[in-house]
């Protein structure tokens, strides 16, 4: 395929993959972004020192001079789409390279990656172009996702855009060890329970429920590097009385289970 350019991005390669049973791509470099869809099949990405669970539609994003690694750990092929692309646009790099490395992906951006393989492959008029424009729909639908993310906190913690909304937050952060009730949220606030759960979840884009676990997640994840915790104490001062289930929930949010990332943040440092 030449290389093709939209929006000052340079697209190398779009590839749908098949990985057999313990197939492995060692570790190593390259001075372009990579990213890769999980569509079947379960494997491992190294990447730092870290360990990441490879399942359905788990995204991979991985920037230039990032050394990473993967293998398929399952009796099935590990298949996937890939992208290989690059980009002299300075300002759409720097928010690439601060994306995360793992995202979740959707069925919205899966059919991107889709539509993007397809133009690839066929001969008909504009193809290149068709292929380029869905490539650039994916990063900027994961550039606008993160980008959501990270607004939820500042929202909900801006006085002038949630009507004292703050306290809620405040409240939460006092309370993140104790069972929290959509109840008792409403009335801290002297709200009618479903007009406050319309509001906020119009202001956060997430249930109050949702952000909930997330703080909690935000917390252990900060004890995990910094602190000198248990596990169990940490499951336990965010609000896990069974350390099973923090275990399960921390994994669905970071893609690594919380001793896993432990020792490999420890690693780093």
């Amino acid at each position: 395929m030449h290389k093709t350019n939209i929006c000052k991005i340079t697209t190398y390669w779009v590839e749908k993959c098949v990985y057999p049973e313990n197939n492995a791509i060692n570790p190593h470099v390259h001075d372009f972004f990579h990213c890769l869809c999980v569509l079947e099949g379960k494997g491992k990405m190294t990447s730092d020192k870290m360990v990441y669970d490879m399942n359905k539609n788990s995204i991979f994003f991985i920037k230039p001079n990032e050394q990473h690694g993967f293998e398929n750990i399952s009796k099935h092929n590990l298949i996937t789409y890939e992208i290989k692309f690059d980009t002299q646009q300075e300002d759409l790099k720097y928010k690439l390279i601060n994306l995360p490395f793992h995202i979740n992906s959707s069925d919205y951006i899966n059919n991107l990656f889709s539509m993007a393989y397809e133009e690839a492959k066929i001969k008909r008029p504009y193809n290149t172009e068709m292929m380029n424009a869905y490539i650039v729909q994916i990063l900027y639908t994961l550039l606008r996702t993160e980008n959501h993310s990270n607004q939820v906190i500042e929202n909900l913690d801006n006085p002038n855009k949630t009507d004292g909304f703050n306290k809620v937050v405040q409240y939460i952060d006092r309370n993140i060890s104790k069972d929290l009730s959509l109840e008792q949220l409403s009335e801290y606030v002297h709200l009618e329970k479903v007009y406050f759960l319309k509001k906020f979840t119009k202001l956060t884009g997430l249930t109050p429920m949702k952000y909930i676990k997330t703080m909690r997640m935000k917390k252990a994840k900060t004890l995990l590097q910094f602190s000198d915790m248990s596990i169990t104490m940490i499951a336990e001062s965010v609000g896990f009385k069974n350390i099973q289930y923090f275990s399960r929930v921390f994994t669905e949010y970071y893609n690594v289970n919380p001793s896993l990332y432990r020792s490999s943040f420890y690693k780093k440092k």
